[in-house]
Formats: C-alpha cells, structure tokens, sequence
C-alpha cells in the first residue's frame, strides 16, 4: 500500500505541486482581509474588499472565451503547423478586447470607488491580471504544473508579503502599495515562468487597434449570449457585495466580504470535488446530471462543509480582535446561501452547455431582481435571507428546466 502511494507522489509530484499550489492560494484573500480588519485597517480592508468584487465580478467582462480555436489546433497532434496562425490571431483579438472593453471597466470601477486614481489603478492590475490568466490558461492545458505552480505561487504572496513589510513602517495607502505590488508581481512573474515575450506582445499591440470590428464580430456572433451568462453569474455571484456597496455607502462591507471568502470555499471545494474531474462529461447532453455525480456523496459532502465552514469562521474571529457584529440567524442564512449555491453549480455547469443561453441569463437576471425587490421591502439586517432566497429560488428553476427540458427530449 505504501509503495503503491510512493509510486504516485514520485509520478504525479509536479501535479501534487499543482494542487497543493492551488489550495493555498486559497487562503491569500480571506487572509488578506482578516490582517486589514485585525491591525484596524478599516479603511485599507474596505478598499481591497471593494477591489475582490472587481477582480471577480467586473473582471469578468474581460473573459470572452477567444482561445477556443487556437487550443483546438494547438493541442492537436495533427495541426501545429495551423496553429502559430491561429495562436497570432488569438493573441491580437485579446489585446483588442481588452483595449475595447478597458473604458467600459473604468466605469464600472469608478463606480465602486468613486476616486479616478484608484480607479486608474484598479484598472492596470485587471489588465496585467488578464495578462497573468492567459498564461496560466495556457500552462495548465499543457500540463506544465511546475510552472503554473511557480507563477500562481509568486503572483498571489508576493503583494500580501509586500505589504506586511511595507505595514511596520506605514499604514496609510496600504491599498495603493498592494496595487502597485500586484500590478509588478502579474508582469514580472509572468514574465519570470513563462514564454511571453514582450517583443512578440508589443507586435500584436499594434496591430490589435485594426482588429476591433474583427474582435466584437467573434465575440458577439460566436459566445454573444454565453458571454453574457458568465458575467450574469459572476454578478449573481457577488450580488449581495455589490448591494451593500452601491446601496448601502459600503457599510459592514469589510465583515461581510469576510464572511463571503469564507463561506466561498464551500462551492470552491464541492466544484473541486464533484465538477472540476468530470467538466468533459457535463458537456455532453445525452449524459443526465443525476449519472455525471453521485449525489449521496455530494449532499454527504454538502451536510459536512455547511457547519465545518461555519465553525472555522467562529475559530477565526476567537484568534482575532475582529468584533462579531452579525446575529446566529444572519451567519446561518448567508452560509446556507453558499451551500444551496454549491449545489446549484451542478445545474449551472450541465446547463451552460446543453441549454439555451438566452434562458439562463432570463434566470440571472431574474434573481437579481428578487433580491433586490427583496432589499426594497425590508432593511440591510434581512440580506442574509434576501440572498438565500434568490439562490433557492434560482436552483429550483434550474431544476425546473431540467425537468422539462428532459420531458421535451422524452416525446421527441
């Protein structure tokens, strides 16, 4: 038994590095946060909240799927030749949508934080995180987990380690210095692990501005509607952030995206466990959702993670000077939003590829509007239950449009 075990951590070591790389950057964000609450950064805490909204949902924007047809000839064995063409065109049709969409993100930057040199800021480390995406796309579809380990590493600790160092002399401006150091850690890491060239970059730079009818031609006629249902879920997905933000002058926000990167990792780890393995298969319509997963494990899994993530949020506050300013029923709502979420994921990802985009965007924006309506009707202490609903609520239509969908299928 035990040899056995040794003969895969000597053949699978670069992709244990890949995971084990992986799970610990899941820490650096809620870590993050907790530090600026903890030392009373009130105001750094509030700022960087606000930037994980823009890293997540507003980000977003900059996600068309653009690499599909240079992935295809370039990991086929029989087109690498057809490839470096095709590879040339990828690259120039991103910097075109990213030159494209950058004022639409400013925008919606500046109105989160109502300060254009922020905002400008903000707006540079997107662009290099876009940068930074694309190459550990890359690098994880050609397995090179060292390296993806490397650069995933380096670009998440380095700004944290940066900024603790910077916090012993001076505290004011955190934000600004976490900026700067994100921005350098997405360029120069990248840089450091990888292939890109600068040159090669500057090239395609260019000629990008010529490519902007060609790029919004692909976008809208090719993933048009499926690029809107990435962004509606990633909006849904943060909806409750934004409220509070938008709505409530960003009161509590800093409690609150604390306790959401918490709870965050109950969906992050029932992907992991019950999607991520089997994502070809949930491609596939012919496969029904109920043989893609066993569901006895997941709701199995589902029971355990719902009190374990509670629990680890009390731990975390016990070790802390971070005031529990939330009731029992506001915690429990909003870490049941997350779990009811997790499991929403299953109908979100099956459906993504074998529904009509058109319909499960109506469901985004469906809910958003619940939950909004709901926030009309009562005050900020009921969001914890304004978001339960919504996500309750947009699970059962998913399952609603299994059902029918599978009726539709059964008399045709």
């Amino acid at each position: 038994m035990l040899n056995k075990l040794f003969d895969f951590i000597r053949n699978k070591k670069s992709y244990i590095l890949f995971v084990f790389a992986r799970s610990t950057g899941l820490i650096v964000k809620p870590l993050t946060l907790f530090l600026l609450i903890n030392f009373g950064l009130d105001l750094g805490a509030e700022l960087y909240s606000k930037y994980l909204i823009c890293l997540i949902s507003i980000y977003s924007i900059f996600k068309a799927p653009l690499h599909f047809d240079y992935y295809k000839l370039f990991f086929s064995l029989s087109k690498k030749v057809e490839s470096i063409q095709t590879g040339a065109l990828y690259k120039i049709r991103t910097i075109s949508l990213t030159i494209l969409l950058s004022p639409i993100l400013y925008l919606l930057i500046y109105a989160m934080f109502l300060d254009h040199f922020i905002s400008i800021f903000v707006l540079i480390a997107l662009i290099t995180e876009k940068l930074f995406d694309e190459v550990q796309r890359f690098q994880q579809y050609s397995k090179f987990f060292i390296e993806w380990s490397a650069l995933f590493l380096f670009k998440n600790f380095f700004p944290l380690i940066f900024c603790l160092f910077i916090a012993t002399f001076k505290t004011e401006n955190i934000f600004l210095y976490f900026l700067v150091a994100s921005i350098f850690s997405n360029i120069f890491f990248t840089y450091l692990f990888s292939s890109f060239k600068i040159k090669i970059t500057y090239k395609y730079f260019l000629k990008a501005f010529s490519f902007f009818s060609d790029v919004l031609k692909k976008l809208f006629h090719e993933h048009g509607l499926k690029f809107l249902v990435i962004i509606s879920f990633t909006f849904f997905m943060q909806i409750d952030r934004l409220y509070v933000t938008i709505f409530l002058g960003s009161d509590n926000l800093a409690d609150i995206s604390f306790m959401a990167q918490i709870a965050n990792g109950i969906p992050i780890l029932f992907s992991f466990a019950f999607i991520h393995s089997r994502k070809a298969f949930f491609t596939r319509r012919t496969d029904k959702i109920r043989n893609l997963i066993d569901l006895s494990k997941a709701i199995i899994f589902f029971i355990f993670l719902l009190p374990f993530s509670i629990g680890l949020y009390y731990f975390v506050l016990k070790l802390s000077s971070v005031e529990l300013i939330f009731s029992i029923h506001f915690i429990l709502f909003y870490f049941l939003s997350f779990s009811v979420l997790s499991l929403d994921m299953i109908f979100n990802e099956y459906q993504f590829w074998n529904q009509k985009p058109s319909v499960l965007l109506f469901i985004d924006i469906f809910c958003m509007i619940i939950f909004l309506f709901f926030m009309h009707l009562y005050d900020k202490d009921f969001l914890a239950i304004a978001l339960f609903l919504s996500v309750t609520i947009r699970l059962l239509l998913h399952i609603a449009l299994e059902i029918k969908s599978k009726k539709i299928g059964a008399k045709t």
